[in-house]
């Protein structure tokens, strides 16, 4: 393997996949999706163990903004361990694509999947093909979102 980046690093590398030149006529949605596809291929500098390094898919209506927003969310999850290499923490870096709600939206319920690199089970790709994109993508079609944003707890 080719040395792995800092978690440091982690959220500055997803904003530049983010703002990278789009892939051919993708919606606002579907180049979110690709970006978060590539940015969980990156290794990254974790401690050995089972779910140290972790991808959540979910969407779902959400008031966290203030507002009711249908909310598709990409989250990579990195653990901290301590100074005796007990667990101290958990670090986030996180892509939301955010849209008014309607019925339509509000009819595909929420959805809420984890996948963890290491674990017993299928490997990403295998996860990320069984996800509901398609449909979600299909649904949301070339919609403008209210808002494209990362966000990431890592100092």
């Amino acid at each position: 393997m080719p040395n792995p980046l800092r978690v440091e690093e982690a959220a500055a590398r997803l904003q530049g996949l983010l703002g990278a030149e789009p892939v051919g006529q993708q919606g606002p949605l579907a180049a979110a999706l690709h970006s978060f596809a590539e940015f969980a291929r990156i290794d990254f500098s974790v401690p050995e163990g089972p779910d140290v390094d972790g991808c959540l898919f979910e969407y779902g209506v959400n008031s966290l903004t203030g507002q009711p927003l249908f909310v598709v969310n990409l989250t990579r999850q990195f653990e901290t361990l301590d100074s005796s290499g007990e667990h101290e923490s958990h670090t986030q870096v996180s892509c939301e694509v955010r849209y008014q709600v309607t019925g339509e939206l509000e009819a595909l319920g929420d959805c809420e999947e984890w996948w963890f690199r290491g674990s017993e089970g299928e490997d990403f790709s295998s996860w990320w093909q069984s996800l509901p994109l398609d449909s979600l993508i299909g649904t949301l079609g070339d919609r403008a979102p209210v808002a494209v944003a990362v966000a990431s707890d890592i100092v």
